[in-house]
């Protein structure tokens, strides 16, 4: 999910996960400042922007996200929360997310 997406909310949801999540959340995405779907390339491909270049200037958001990985506040949290991969509840570790999300999923939609 992008920053803007409004399924993020915000600090006065007062949903059932509870005010403040969200708004933790988008500013964890928001510290990326991720360019559009697309975007990346391993390849070096022109008017891309490099994987490992992205990943070494924002080290210093990625660490602080990791983190927080086992929090509330964490991006897996809301995805639990909110069953956003359609699993009928299943609760999701930081480890198998990891794989599963990153690497099953959104390696494909950055460089492809």
């Amino acid at each position: 999910m992008r920053a803007a997406d409004p399924g993020l909310g915000d600090a006065g949801s007062g949903d059932r996960h509870g005010p403040g999540r969200h708004t933790a959340v988008n500013d964890q995405v928001n510290s990326l400042n991720l360019p559009a779907g697309g975007s990346f390339t391993t390849k070096g491909a022109v008017g891309k922007q490099d994987l490992k270049a992205f990943c070494q200037a924002k080290s210093t958001a990625i660490a602080d996200i990791t983190a927080k990985a086992s929090t509330a506040a964490s991006l897996v949290s809301f995805v639990n929360a909110h069953d956003l991969a359609r699993y009928k509840g299943y609760q999701f570790s930081w480890g198998v997310a990891a794989h599963h999300f990153f690497v099953a999923e959104i390696v494909h939609e950055l460089v492809d």
